[in-house]
């Protein structure tokens, strides 16, 4: 169906990175805005973390994953959007 994970472990700034993927034929179900609404929440009850933070380059639909889970854009260059939630 497709996969959500951390990307690593906090680094100094108590932020942590997710990524996530989802097989075409799924989209539009809601499957992965609900996955990383539940992974962030279970991370930001952590005490060592302080945010989750994306990246999206180019990619309209999982902006859209990523604002309906919270997410704010915080970084923009000409490749790549940064998020934070």
């Amino acid at each position: 169906m497709g996969e959500i994970a951390f990307t690593g472990v906090s680094d100094g700034n108590r932020e942590v990175e997710i990524g996530y993927g989802l097989n075409p034929e799924f989209e539009g179900e809601g499957y992965i805005t609900e996955a990383v609404q539940t992974l962030c929440e279970w991370a930001l009850a952590q005490n060592e973390i302080s945010h989750v933070i994306a990246e999206t380059e180019n990619n309209p639909k999982s902006e859209n994953i990523l604002k309906r889970a919270g997410f704010l854009a915080y970084q923009q260059n000409d490749t790549a959007v940064r998020w934070r939630r």
